[in-house]
């Protein structure tokens, strides 16, 4: 028998984000931030359209369940 499991609720919101044109070890940098500021519910997303690199920032915001 599954015993039900208890969790967490959490929402994931956009902080900030914007474009660039960069070269080089972008993806290391954002690999980067992500381990070290996990911790603090942020996360770290990029993705590259054409020749730009979209940068978002998000918070994790954990809610109380009820």
């Amino acid at each position: 028998m599954n015993q039900p499991q208890d969790f967490e609720e959490k929402d994931v919101v956009v902080v900030a984000q914007d474009s660039f044109e960069l070269e080089g070890e972008h993806y290391r940098l954002v690999t980067f931030l992500n381990q070290s500021l996990k911790d603090r519910g942020l996360i770290f997303g990029l993705t590259k359209q054409d020749e730009r690199l979209s940068l978002k920032i998000y918070e994790v915001i954990t809610r109380d369940s009820e």
